[in-house]
């Protein structure tokens, strides 16, 4: 396996060979193994509808999966959405359930060539050769960065990133998106109840609060350069060029803060992910973890249920061999 990606409650793991496997709740289709397919998949199986395809990079949503093939084409299927929730989150222009991986025809129409894809709960966001960042989905919060709160069933790009310059990263979280620019600045749009954009404000922010349109990501981050980003459901983590850890939202933290490990160090951060209420990183090939683990039935991975505020080293993996890592909404994999 060369790489991992967790949903809400399914998984899927990419091999050497460009073989797509998934397992976990099938509920919605999210798993591609056909209408007819149990609710549940125990184990990992072959996605038999990509098996001529070489798949490169992967991403799981609550409801939806989306490939990418080596060639830059972009496969989607899962739960297509319904008139009263909206969605949109396939992008074939239509709300319809796929229970196979089926081609975004409109990207091919247009002539993209896609370099990275992140789902979001229910919102789809893509980067393509050029440095463009492109989303569609549901519209609610403005999660798709256009100002606007409407649904897109087709691809759209986020025009005010265009005049920023290229984008070389992206992260979906739950309800909102990140964008990484090559030159090291970090823009955040979506839904902001608990901190998650990174925008600064106030601890009076309701349930309604957000941002329709990027903006950047300042704080403790500016005058610095980022280098790799990944977001949660209410929570966003960040490393930057000389290797410090940095976070924000849970409703804690506004704007960017340090991390700093339990011997209040810092290290260096190889990968890192975003669950519900915890986060996971892994340095030098050991997996730390930390959030909120009282009744989370031992989601940090601990021997006990505490609450971790520093990220702590789980015990009981190999050390030094875990290489990434993917966090669901309770539960956390990782690669070898």
């Amino acid at each position: 396996m060369v790489q991992i990606a967790s949903g809400s409650n399914h998984n899927a793991a990419i091999t050497d060979e460009g073989k797509l496997f998934t397992w976990g709740k099938n509920d919605c289709g999210q798993l591609g193994h056909g209408e007819g397919y149990e609710n549940m998949g125990l184990v990992p199986e072959l996605v038999a509808g990509l098996e001529s395809v070489k798949i490169k990079q992967v991403s799981c949503g609550h409801f939806h999966t989306a490939a990418l093939s080596e060639d830059g084409e972009l496969f989607t299927w899962g739960w297509g959405g319904s008139f009263f929730q909206g969605a949109g989150a396939l992008g074939h222009g239509d709300k319809t359930t796929r229970h196979e991986p089926e081609v975004v025809q409109a990207l091919l129409d247009d002539g993209l060539t896609v370099e990275e894809v992140q789902c979001g709960k229910a919102h789809t966001s893509l980067r393509t050769s050029d440095g463009e960042v492109w989303s569609f989905g549901k519209g609610e919060y403005g999660r798709l960065g256009n100002g606007s709160s409407s649904d897109l069933l087709l691809p759209e790009p986020v025009d005010l990133l265009l005049d920023i310059g290229k984008c070389t990263k992206i992260a979906c979280g739950s309800s909102f998106s990140l964008a990484l620019m090559e030159n090291g600045s970090l823009y955040a749009w979506g839904r902001n109840e608990q901190g998650q954009c990174g925008v600064g404000g106030s601890m009076s922010m309701d349930v309604y609060s957000m941002e329709d349109y990027p903006m950047e990501i300042k704080g403790d981050l500016e005058g610095k350069r980022v280098v790799d980003i990944g977001a949660g459901y209410g929570q966003a983590l960040a490393t930057v060029e000389t290797g410090e850890l940095y976070q924000w939202g849970m409703a804690q933290w506004l704007a960017p803060r340090i991390v700093l490990f339990e011997d209040g160090e810092t290290k260096k951060i190889t990968s890192l992910s975003c669950g519900e209420k915890f986060n996971a990183v892994t340095a030098d090939g050991d997996v730390y973890t930390w959030g909120k683990g009282f009744f989370q039935k031992k989601i940090l991975g601990h021997e006990d249920q505490k609450t971790q505020k520093f990220p702590a080293k789980i015990e009981g993996m190999p050390s030094n061999s875990v290489r990434s890592i993917s966090c669901g909404q309770k539960h956390t994999i990782a690669l070898s």
